[in-house]
C-alpha cells in the first residue's frame, strides 16, 4: 500500500525550520523507504535541503505561494506527488514521532474499516518540562459528537484530533481540502469527509508520541495576521476559546456539511413567531434545579436576593428551586422561603432527570421569560433589564448571555475569580442563521427562553446532561430565532469538582451521557433532512436532497 507523509516548510513558522528538519529526520530514520515524504515549502524556493543522498529517494519537494494549507496540499497533488492510498498529514508545527508501527496500525485500520479519516490514541508530552508523558484518548469514531465538534475522551477542555490524520485517497480533493477554509484545516477536513459519506475511525492503542507546537498558520500572510493579532492566551494548538479557527466551524464548514447531507435552512425559516400567554407575568423566573448542594445553595440564593435590589420594583422576578436530592436542602432554603415568600420558590422532588426537573419548574414559572441558574453559580449585576428589552426588541424564543468563570475556595467559601469572560462569540457564527449553532457544544451557562416557546418545542429533552442544548436544538428545529446578549457578564459560573445539578457524575457517566447529548443533535439533524425533502422551497440551498 502506497503511502505518504506531508509536512509544509515556512520561513514564518514559529517553531522554527530546525525543527521540521529534525522531525523529517526523525521520521525517516523510524520509517520504512515504502513511505514516500512530501515536504511543501512556502515561497519561491523549497527551504528543506541538504539530506543525505538516501534520505533524498524518499523525499518529494515543491514550494509555491498559497493561500492556505488547503491550497497547498492541491498544490502538490497537481504537482501528482500525493498519487498514494493512505495521505498522512502531522499538525504543521508540533514535534511528532511516526514511526513504522504508526504507519502499519494506520494502515492496517484503513484496510479493515475503508475509513476515509482515521486518528489514533496517543501520548502527548506536557508539563513544566515538556516531558511528561500522557496517554490521551480520543473518542470512538463512531461517536455522534465527532460530527459536531472534535475532542478528546479524556478532556473536554481540548476540541482536537491529536497531531496525525490519515486520509483516504479518494478524499485528497478540492471539497475536503476547502481553499475558504484559512483557520480550522483539521476540522473542515473532517467535515468535508464526512459531508462525501466517508467515516471516522479511531485507533484505539496509541500509536505516536508529540509535543504541541506554538500556533503555526501555513499560507501567505496568515501567521502574520495571527501574530499581530497577539493573543497571548493561544500558547499551543488547540483552544476552543482562544483559536480564530472557532469562526469558521460554522458559516464555512458546518453550513457546507448541512448542504451537502440535505440539512441546511435559510434564515428565512427562522422566523417563527412566539406566541403569547397574556396571563404569564412580564418578568423572568429563575429556575434552579439542584442535587445534593446543601452547603452551595445560599450563595444562589443570596445574589438573587441582591438582584432584587438592584431592578426596578415593578418587574416581576422569582427563583424556583427544584430539590431532587436526598440532603439538607429543604432546611437550608426554608428560612429563605419564609423570609423572601414571593422571591423565593422550593418544591422538593424525586428521580427527575435534570431536563425533567427544569420542565417541572417552568411549568410552575410565573413570568414570561425563564432564566436558567444552575446551583453551584451565582448572578451578578443586572441580569434583568437588558435581557426582557432583548426579548421584546427582537421576538427571539431564547437569548444566550456571556459569563465569568471562577472557583470557590472550599475552605473559607471565597469566591476567586479567574478574570475570563467566556463569550462563545463563536455561536454568532458571523451571521444570523442560528441554524449554524448546532456545531457549537453548548449554548453557555447564562441562558433565558420564553416559557411559551418551551412549551410550544416541546420542553427540555429528557436528559441528565446537556439538556439545554438539546432544547436550544429542538427550538431551531421549530423556526425559533436564538439570539445572543453580549453586553455583560452577569452570571459567574463557579467551576468546582462536585456534582451536577441531577446527580453525582464521574468521567465514564459524563462520557455517556455526552453520547446521548449528542445522539440527540445527530437526530435533529435527520428531522431537518425530513423538513428539507418535503419542501421543495428549500431545494436550492442544499446540493443533496433525500436521503
Amino acid at each position: 500500500m502506497k503511502t505518504a507523509i506531508l509536512f509544509i516548510a515556512s520561513q514564518s513558522d514559529p517553531n522554527g525550520l530546525e525543527l521540521l528538519r529534525s522531525v523529517i529526520d526523525k521520521t525517516l530514520k523510524n520509517t520504512s523507504e515504502e513511505t514516500r515524504i512530501v515536504i511543501i515549502s512556502e515561497g519561491n524556493a523549497d527551504l528543506l535541503a541538504g539530506f543525505s543522498k538516501i534520505a533524498e529517494q524518499r523525499i518529494d519537494l515543491t514550494h509555491g505561494i498559497f493561500r492556505n494549507v488547503s491550497h497547498a496540499i492541491l498544490h502538490a497533488k497537481n504537482q501528482g506527488l500525493l498519487g498514494v492510498d493512505l495521505l498522512f498529514f502531522p499538525t504543521p508545527g508540533d514535534d511528532i514521532d511516526i514511526t513504522s508501527q504508526t504507519i502499519d496500525a494506520f494502515v492496517n485500520a484503513y484496510k479493515l474499516t475503508g475509513a476515509g479519516f482515521i486518528i489514533s490514541n496517543h501520548y502527548e508530552l506536557v508539563g513544566d518540562t515538556g516531558d511528561e508523558r500522557t496517554l490521551q484518548e480520543l473518542k470512538p469514531g463512531s461517536d455522534p459528537s465527532n460530527i459536531i465538534i472534535p475532542s478528546r475522551a479524556t478532556n473536554s477542555t481540548f476540541f482536537c484530533h491529536g497531531s496525525l490524520i490519515a486520509l483516504a485517497n479518494k478524499f485528497i480533493n478540492d471539497r475536503v481540502f476547502d481553499e475558504e477554509v484559512f483557520w480550522g484545516t483539521n476540522y473542515a477536513i473532517r467535515m468535508g469527509v464526512l459531508a462525501q459519506d466517508g467515516k471516522i475511525y479511531t485507533i484505539t492503542s496509541p500509536t505516536y508520541t508529540f509535543r504541541r507546537g506554538k500556533p503555526f498558520y501555513p499560507g501567505e500572510g496568515l501567521q502574520e495576521q495571527f501574530s499581530q493579532k497577539g493573543d497571548k492566551k493561544l500558547e499551543k494548538h488547540f483552544s476552543y476559546i482562544h483559536d480564530p479557527a472557532r469562526f469558521e466551524w460554522g458559516p464555512i464548514s458546518f453550513q457546507k456539511y448541512l448542504k451537502d447531507i440535505g440539512a441546511f435552512l435559510p434564515d428565512s425559516y427562522f422566523t417563527r413567531k412566539v406566541p403569547v400567554d397574556p396571563t404569564l407575568g412580564k418578568g423572568i423566573s429563575f429556575v434552579m434545579p439542584t442535587y445534593n448542594r446543601a452547603g452551595l445553595l445560599h450563595y444562589a440564593i443570596d445574589s438573587i436576593i441582591e438582584v432584587r435590589k438592584k431592578v426596578d420594583a415593578f418587574i416581576p422576578i422569582e427563583l424556583i428551586i427544584i430539590d431532587n436530592g436526598t440532603d439538607d436542602t429543604p432546611n437550608i432554603v426554608a428560612p429563605f422561603v419564609q423570609q423572601y415568600p414571593d422571591l423565593i420558590k422550593f418544591y422538593k422532588v424525586f428521580g427527575k432527570t435534570l431536563g425533567g426537573a427544569r420542565n417541572f419548574g417552568i411549568q410552575r414559572a410565573w413570568n414570561y421569560i425563564i432564566g436558567q441558574l444552575d446551583s453551584d453559580d451565582v448572578l451578578t449585576g443586572d441580569p434583568v433589564t437588558g435581557i426582557i428589552e432583548q426579548f421584546n426588541k427582537t421576538g427571539a424564543a431564547a437569548i444566550i448571555g456571556i459569563y465569568q468563570t471562577a472557583w470557590r475556595n472550599p475552605a473559607t467559601g471565597e469566591l476567586v475569580l479567574d478574570h475570563q469572560v467566556v463569550t462563545h462569540d463563536e455561536y454568532l457564527c458571523g451571521q444570523s442563521n442560528p441554524l449554524l449553532q448546532m456545531c457549537i457544544p453548548g449554548p453557555g451557562a447564562p441562558r433565558y427562553y420564553r416559557k411559551e416557546a418551551v412549551l410550544a418545542s416541546g420542553g427540555y429533552p429528557d436528559l441528565l446532561y446537556g439538556e439545554d442544548a438539546a432544547l436550544s436544538d429542538q427550538m431551531l428545529k421549530q423556526g425559533f430565532l436564538i439570539e445572543r446578549n453580549m453586553t455583560a457578564a452577569n452570571y459567574i459560573a463557579v467551576r468546582h469538582g462536585a456534582n451536577t445539578d441531577s446527580e453525582q457524575v464521574g468521567a465514564n457517566v459524563l462520557m455517556r451521557k455526552n453520547y446521548a447529548k449528542y445522539s440527540f443533535k445527530i437526530s435533529i439533524l435527520e428531522e431537518l433532512k425530513h423538513l428539507v425533502l418535503s419542501n421543495s422551497y428549500y431545494h436550492k440551498y442544499n446540493n443533496k436532497v433525500g436521503f
